[in-house]
């Protein structure tokens, strides 16, 4: 749950502490109902910034490559509509938390319906 949040062309977030939540994300694991802070101990939020135009899907996956110690997160974009209007979304996903020592790859393609 975000309020009043702006977010910036190519954003990457790792928020794994609530001195890295500055922007007060909450989580909710009963449908919406009740939100409660999320407990960093457990848990890691990423996000990640990606755009369409017009109508837009934001199809999210996350995966954890032991090997190369990194988790990468790829977002792939499908959009359609011939219009101007902007569709935008920060992609905010919780994941397990990120173990030491491992990076985060941040991927974004897009396509168009």
């Amino acid at each position: 749950m975000i309020d009043e949040y702006r977010a910036l062309p190519d954003e990457r977030l790792i928020i794994n502490s609530d001195s890295t939540n500055v922007y007060h994300l909450k989580v909710s694991f009963d449908s919406g109902t009740t939100f409660n802070p999320i407990d960093f101990s457990k848990y890691t939020v990423l996000g990640n910034y990606a755009t369409g135009e017009c109508w837009a899907v934001f199809d999210r996956h996350v995966t954890k490559n032991i090997k190369q110690q990194k988790y990468i997160y790829k977002i792939n974009v499908i959009y359609c509509g011939m219009c101007e209007a902007l569709v935008e979304d920060m992609n905010f996903v919780l994941i397990s938390k990120i173990e030491d020592g491992f990076l985060v790859e941040f991927i974004v393609e897009s396509e168009r319906c």
